[in-house]
């Protein structure tokens, strides 16, 4: 577990990586995607991610140099926990999408131990 003291905004993507984070499972294993993925097997559904790397868990592509347009599926599942970060401001901003059963596939913030999700 790490601890990280962020005097400025707290920005968590994924163009370093996912190595300060935690994961349980296998779902994260090959994460994080690099590219648009999605539009690469011609999904007509784009992953308008923000930088070049972001988790998308159906996804295998995690490198430039992979096939672009591969897949792991839905049977890998795991949590993927951030560093522990302060909130400093009245707000926080974040990109989320995918799955669609919000029992199983969600974002929560936990504060002071109790969970909140994070609803799109």
């Amino acid at each position: 577990m790490h601890l990280f003291n962020f005097s400025k905004v707290c920005k968590f993507d994924f163009e370093g990586g996912i190595h300060d984070w935690d994961k349980t499972g296998t779902a994260f294993n090959n994460q994080p995607t690099y590219g648009d993925n999605p539009t690469a097997r011609s999904k007509g559904q784009p992953a308008n991610q923000q930088g070049d790397w972001w988790i998308g868990g159906y996804e295998h592509r995690p490198s430039p140099l992979a096939v672009a347009g591969k897949i792991q599926g839905d049977k890998p599942q795991g949590t993927l926990t951030s560093p522990y970060f302060t909130i400093t401001g009245k707000y926080l901003f974040y990109l989320i999408g995918g799955g669609c059963d919000i029992n199983t596939v969600r974002a929560e913030l936990v504060v002071d131990n109790k969970v909140g999700r994070i609803y799109q």
